[in-house]
């Protein structure tokens, strides 16, 4: 009831991290209420503050980081989850050590979720960025 009550009398705040301009804001301006939107990274609060529903279960991508967190069948759910929601994906780890970016070569360092990261970059593209920011748009 609060952040409802904040929302309504202050409009939808800023995402954090110092961005000037709103990464919630972006969504909210470039995707519908029932498109789905994967923030790559752990900022998921852009998912509650725009009402827009991650593709998956698995919104906080730091599990992905840690090994033995998720089994095999866990992040080839997620995978198959990014495949048939076909999220907007937000980059969000210019600013966030804990994950890398899809287009990050530390990846191989995490070869259990390959599959995820390999179906992202051979079906998505970067097409815009969060204003004021480095978060990447991908669709």
């Amino acid at each position: 009831n609060f952040a409802s009550e904040a929302i309504r009398a202050k409009g939808v705040p800023d995402g954090g991290n110092n961005i000037t301009g709103s990464p919630c804001e972006y969504i909210k301006n470039h995707t519908e209420p029932d498109d789905y939107v994967l923030i790559w990274g752990n900022e998921v609060q852009c998912n509650f503050l725009t009402k827009r529903e991650s593709p998956s279960r698995f919104v906080y991508l730091y599990p992905l980081m840690l090994g033995g967190y998720l089994s095999t069948e866990e992040i080839e759910q997620f995978r198959k989850d990014i495949e048939n929601e076909k999220p907007l994906i937000i980059d969000a780890t210019s600013d966030d050590d804990t994950v890398f970016s899809p287009s990050s070569n530390r990846w191989e360092e995490v070869p259990r979720v390959a599959s995820i990261v390999e179906f992202v970059l051979e079906n998505y593209v970067t097409v815009d960025q969060i204003p004021n920011s480095n978060w990447e748009i991908w669709v």
